[in-house]
């Protein structure tokens, strides 16, 4: 009765969410003994993805991957028609996820994703950074509440909620229109921002988190829409404000959609600036690996300091393959070709336009609870 009634507490007050649960592909985890993973092919470029002009074909799978139900069904992605929305997300019953995810790694960078949130309880709209070994940054859009966005942020696979789960309120409807929704992420900061306002800075050594445990592997990129279920964790039910309403809903009446409209993504590619012409840009491991210093990039020829961040490189538009860096470049562009202005804040200016100012507890009244009574409550549950 006691770990039934903790439970309950945990489920209900503390209600800390789970992992991310856009659709994995099964990778090698590089960082375990004697794995002897494959290298990671790098992205090593700047880019710019226009969902409003893609169609299923080479071009658009040459640089993602779909989950296998999508895949099957693409009903769940639609890439036209979608009154230049973007990428239609598109789910109408219990386990599906349709999930994109990058086939190429960035190891720090830039990623600035339009997304237009799903709307409905228990539906979570994701922009995930994740890595083999389990490090993961994320910008998470629940369906239950409409002018707020989070993120979260992993290490080798462990959530870090009560020091880095944060929830910032929006101005306007995130499920009305999109909203542009950025990550940079270095060897010594991320910065979160919302509509090119930085919103919130994490840096190494902040809230007694060691060094060690920043994410530094490298990353793909995934984009996608999930939802909570019966089979789901309680705590995680109700952070989601409750399960999804499937009734009456099929792939053509009423289904529920998230929409992806554009990408921008910039690869520091590990502090690379020059490299080898001609040469495939790849991350490779080995047994004494243990941080991003130590993860080779294959093709480099000169490596920058963090303090260098970040380094030139060249930069494609509308999803076509990414050219390799090199030690000088022009800037980004937009999908006519023309030179882009995002008018972002420099990721290393003041950060009094945003950090926790506008942070605020979920509408259910999720508290933000001690670390301290975390662990008292699960030793307690091991009782």
């Amino acid at each position: 009765m006691l770990r039934r009634l903790i439970f309950a507490l945990l489920s209900t007050h503390l209600a800390l969410p789970v992992q991310a649960s856009l659709k994995d592909l099964s990778h090698c985890d590089p960082l375990k003994k004697d794995a002897h993973c494959p290298p990671d092919p790098a992205l090593a470029s700047k880019i710019t993805f226009d969902f409003t002009k893609s169609t299923w074909g080479d071009q658009f799978t040459s640089f993602w991957t779909v989950d296998s139900s999508t895949s099957q069904d693409k009903r769940q992605l639609i890439l036209n028609d979608t009154d230049g929305k973007g990428a239609a997300f598109t789910i109408w019953q219990d386990g599906q996820a349709p999930t994109l995810t990058s086939n190429k790694y960035m190891l720090f960078g830039k990623v600035r994703v339009q997304a237009q949130a799903a709307k409905g309880p228990g539906l979570i709209t994701a922009i995930v950074l994740k890595s083999d070994s389990g490090d993961e940054i994320d910008w998470e859009l629940l369906g239950a509440f409409e002018n707020q966005a989070q993120t979260n942020y992993f290490f080798d696979g462990e959530p870090l909620f009560n020091t880095y789960n944060t929830t910032y309120r929006l101005d306007t409807s995130s499920f009305a229109s999109a909203h542009t929704y950025g990550i940079d992420w270095t060897p010594t900061y991320i910065n979160f921002s919302i509509d090119n306002v930085v919103r919130k800075s994490w840096r190494i050594g902040d809230n007694a988190i060691p060094a060690y445990k920043w994410p530094q592997t490298p990353m793909q990129v995934k984009l996608g829409i999930w939802s909570v279920s019966n089979g789901s964790d309680p705590g995680t039910v109700v952070w989601a404000g409750g399960l999804p309403d499937w009734s009456g809903r099929d792939a053509e009446k009423n289904p529920y959609r998230a929409y992806f409209k554009t990408l921008e993504l910039e690869d520091y590619a590990g502090g690379c600036n020059e490299t080898q012409k001609g040469a495939e840009i790849e991350y490779l491991y080995n047994e004494r690996t243990n941080g991003w210093q130590n993860i080779q990039v294959k093709g480099c020829v000169k490596r920058t300091t963090p303090g260098a961040y970040p380094p030139p490189l060249p930069s494609s538009s509308i999803g076509s393959q990414p050219s390799h860096p090199s030690s000088s470049s022009p800037g980004p562009t937009d999908a006519s070709g023309a030179p882009s202005q995002t008018g972002e804040q420099n990721p290393n200016e003041s950060e009094s336009s945003g950090d926790d100012s506008d942070s605020a507890a979920l509408p259910n009244g999720r508290p933000s609870s001690p670390l301290g009574a975390v662990i008292f409550l699960l030793w307690l549950l091991s009782i």
